[in-house]
């Protein structure tokens, strides 16, 4: 048993597992609505410094040199109260064309492209939370007490509650018919 919890610990430790499928699926006909399909990975990324004037389709222009499949575009506006000088655009075409998307010799002179930032949509979202590679990410914080007896260590486990996600106990030697009032 206790190889397979330090097993365990090694998986979590390495992150999570995140893999994609390779067999190729056809798009589904009218008539066979059961076909599987997936929809393809997209590259989304921020473009600004660009002149104030420019236009969805004046960059879908620029870009249509290149070949970026299923290339997106969106002229970003400004917040309420914000005037800026240049403009912004949020640009995406398929994974599959990743590579010829960054790179620099594809875009405009001077303009700035950078991933996008997509934040959480839970406005209750707690501060520990980040993304990575394009992924929202929510932080466990986990901790183990020893207790040594409930009557001795219950203020420090109250304490531990405001500030830990998960909470670990051992040996708090309570039993069953202690009531069930001490937990609240």
């Amino acid at each position: 048993m206790k190889a397979n919890t330090s097993m365990m610990t090694r998986q979590l430790s390495s992150g999570p597992v995140r893999k994609y499928g390779t067999k190729k699926a056809t798009p589904p006909a009218a008539e066979d609505a059961k076909q599987l399909t997936c929809v393809p990975r997209r590259v989304v990324a921020y473009v600004g410094r660009l002149h104030k004037d420019t236009t969805e389709d004046a960059l879908m222009d620029f870009l249509s040199g290149v070949k970026l499949s299923n290339l997106k575009c969106r002229k970003l506006s400004p917040k309420e109260g914000k005037k800026y000088e240049t403009a912004a655009f949020m640009v995406s075409c398929d994974a599959c064309t990743r590579e010829a998307f960054h790179n620099e010799a594809n875009w405009p002179e001077g303009c700035e492209l950078r991933d996008w930032y997509f934040k959480p949509k839970d406005n209750n979202a707690r501060s520990n939370s980040t993304t990575h590679n394009g992924s929202y990410i929510q932080i466990i914080d986990i901790v183990s007490l020893n207790m040594h007896g409930f009557n001795s260590s219950w203020l420090h486990l109250k304490e531990l509650c405001n500030s830990y996600d998960i909470i670990f106990v051992q040996e708090h030697w309570l039993m069953e018919s202690h009531p069930a009032s001490l937990f609240r």
